[in-house]
């Protein structure tokens, strides 16, 4: 258990985590920064289009920047336990001190605790971050009137059942990884955030609009 990985992690993290004898610390940091800059990029297309749809676009809009804002809180405090300024913000040729991005510690110590089994509850552990992912399907499935599975086959917080052990959603996505790739992995939930929001509007005839750096705010970020 405590060094398997888990199929949720986003398929490039799965793969670098098997190579990470074969590649350098700096290629982890920058598919990380690409990642980064594919999330920044569907906020605008997103954001941009949800602003054409009126009252019910502003509520699915107000749905999701909560849970994006609460993602946000866990990465800046992983990395300010790391003793790491915002790496989402430098220049791919500023590398951070990437020993503490290797780290196994400091993502298990603040999402999950000491026994995975038993995952903490605090605010911003890796259990409330669950509970505010299916607090959001709720509501954009309520918003929307569309089930909400559709939402859900996309940003799944299921639990998974290993042989007779039931392993928590949390733990399995959490727990003693590097650093680096909690950080890659909460960026993918971000970006599965933003395809809720564009599946949500699939059912309008809406051309999608991409703002530019200026119009959203942080937008661009990290994109380099």
């Amino acid at each position: 258990m405590r060094r398997s990985l888990n199929i949720r992690l986003a398929p490039i993290a799965l793969f670098l985590f098997g190579c990470s004898q074969s590649i350098g610390d700096r290629a982890w940091y920058y598919v990380y920064l690409n990642h980064v800059s594919e999330y920044n990029t569907a906020t605008r297309t997103t954001v941009g289009t949800l602003e054409q749809l009126g009252a019910e676009g502003d509520e699915i809009g107000m749905a999701s920047n909560s849970l994006i804002t609460l993602i946000d809180s866990i990465e800046g405090q992983l990395l300010r336990d790391a003793g790491q300024v915002d790496i989402r913000s430098q220049q791919t040729d500023e590398l951070p001190a990437l020993d503490q991005l290797m780290s196994y510690e400091v993502s298990t110590a603040l999402m999950i605790g000491d026994e995975p089994y038993r995952p903490d509850t605090g605010s911003l552990s890796a259990y409330q971050l669950k509970m505010h992912i299916r607090d959001f399907l709720d509501r954009i499935a309520s918003i929307t009137g569309q089930d909400k599975g559709l939402y859900s086959a996309t940003l799944n917080t299921d639990d998974i059942q290993q042989g007779q052990v039931l392993i928590s959603w949390e733990a399995a996505g959490f727990y003693h990884l590097p650093l680096i790739c909690v950080l890659d992995r909460l960026n993918d939930i971000k970006l599965k955030v933003r395809c809720v929001e564009m599946q949500a509007l699939a059912c309008h005839t809406i051309s999608p609009k991409q703002l530019t750096d200026d119009e959203v705010p942080g937008g661009g970020e990290g994109d380099h």
